[in-house]
């Protein structure tokens, strides 16, 4: 009886592996890699053929460091899977750049025939990934993520009726697939292009799209109107058509995003939109717009202290406000900009701003300028950090301090004032009825 009993016993625990519910055993494949989750094929008869139908595969460091020629490891891994995927991932490590791809053709057709989703490819600039027509037959497309891949011509595309994200981060791609691509993807709603290999223009015409990210220093981009918008980051030259008599290519632009609340604008997008600009009435456009980034921003600049203030102006309800300063050793002081700045320093009265940051702060008298004039025009803030420059030495910053310092203003708000140097700690300024307190952390 005990021989039996123990029998019994024995047999009931010998494959309580393979009666594991299936969200179980799709929590346990999606934590281990995929070399070792086609290895679990060999646990029972029920573990054979489950990881055939995963959702979801994304080759790991572990996957590059057993094969070399990937298309081949890749390609057997696809031959195997059966029924439809949903995501594919493939970023290529570092410690892999020079592993073999081959032919993509073969696994890409493959993956066209899976009803695939979600696709994310990512070569490096030396070792790109090739991607040819079969990827442009996955018409049911959600999300494209290609990064220093490849795309070879077409001689037609209708375009992803589906796809609501889409980024091409250092991607060779002709100009007119890159365009069918956009306008052709009508329910695009995320879209990010940076450092794309030399052309012509990119125009962007996206009714349904929230979020626009372009970086480009050999590209302009030509932005149409985008009533949906939401967060705009624009590192490039623009192009805006001057639509209506009479209107500055500032105005235009910002009519062009009448619903934008995060906006982050480069110098060299500045100077696009400040010529031909002519003082006028500022307008109250940017009803929505909450955090504003000007990134690389020269404070000698008239092109870009005008460009600067008038979004500013435009946006009543902006809160927080950046600033990157761009800074060269050779650079000029330009009387024009200092008299500008000091014309700034009234001409404006946000009393919704609440936080403002300056970064690679040095010692110019433009400098400060622009800092004394935001000052005086924001009467509400809370916090103002100032970042100092990179290179600063130990006896600079503390200039650049007492510079700071003198900026005080009688009467001005109740506002905590942080300078971070090259020290970790920083110095900590607090701002109360007008006397300005400096205490080292």
């Amino acid at each position: 009886m005990a021989g039996i009993g123990r029998q019994v016993d024995t047999e009931g625990l010998l494959d309580r592996i393979s009666n594991l519910p299936d969200h179980l055993i799709d929590r346990i494949l999606g934590k281990l890699p995929l070399s070792a989750v086609v290895r679990t094929s060999i646990l029972s008869k029920r573990w054979k053929d489950y990881w055939k139908r995963l959702r979801k595969i994304e080759p790991d460091m572990c996957f590059f460091n057993e094969f070399i020629q990937m298309d081949s490891a890749i390609y057997a891994i696809l031959v195997l899977h059966n029924g439809p995927l949903d995501e594919f991932i493939l970023i290529v490590p570092f410690s892999a750049r020079a592993c073999h791809f081959g032919d993509a053709s073969k696994w890409l057709m493959l993956l066209s025939k899976k009803y695939i989703k979600d696709l994310t490819l990512c070569g490096f600039s030396e070792n790109r990934i090739t991607i040819p027509s079969h990827i442009f037959s996955c018409l049911g497309l959600k999300s494209l993520h290609l990064i220093a891949c490849e795309i070879k011509p077409l001689d037609s595309f209708g375009g992803f009726r589906d796809l609501t994200s889409l980024t091409l981060d250092d991607v060779i791609i002709p100009d007119a697939l890159l365009q069918i691509l956009i306008s052709n993807s009508p329910l695009l709603e995320a879209l990010k292009l940076t450092s794309l290999a030399s052309g012509g223009p990119v125009v962007v015409d996206g009714p349904k799209l929230r979020k626009l990210m372009f970086i480009s220093e050999t590209r302009p981009l030509l932005l149409k109107y985008s009533p949906s918008c939401t967060e705009v980051q624009i590192e490039s030259e623009l192009i805006v058509p001057l639509n209506r008599p009479g209107q500055s290519k500032l105005n235009e632009f910002v009519c062009l995003l009448p619903k934008v609340e995060k906006l982050n604008l480069a110098g060299v997008s500045l100077n696009s939109l400040g010529v031909g600009f002519a003082r006028v009435q500022f307008p109250s456009t940017l009803h929505h717009l909450k955090h504003l980034e000007l990134t690389f921003f020269d404070s000698s600049s008239t092109t870009h202290i005008s460009s600067a203030f008038y979004l500013i102006q435009s946006a009543p309800n902006l809160e927080s406000l950046g600033i990157l300063i761009h800074w060269t050793y050779f650079r000029e002081e330009n009387e024009a900009a200092a008299s500008m700045l000091k014309a700034q320093e009234r001409a404006c009265n946000l009393s919704r701003l609440r936080k403002m940051e300056f970064t690679n702060l040095h010692e110019s008298e433009n400098e400060l300028l622009l800092v004394k004039a935001a000052l005086r025009c924001f009467p509400k803030l809370e916090t103002v950090i100032v970042n100092g420059g990179l290179y600063l030495s130990k006896e600079e910053e503390i200039c650049v301090v007492e510079r700071l310092l003198e900026l005080q203003v009688p009467g001005s708000p109740v506002f905590k004032f942080r300078y971070i140097g090259n020290e970790p700690a920083g110095h900590l300024f607090n701002c109360q009825e007008g006397d300005l307190y400096w205490r080292v952390n």
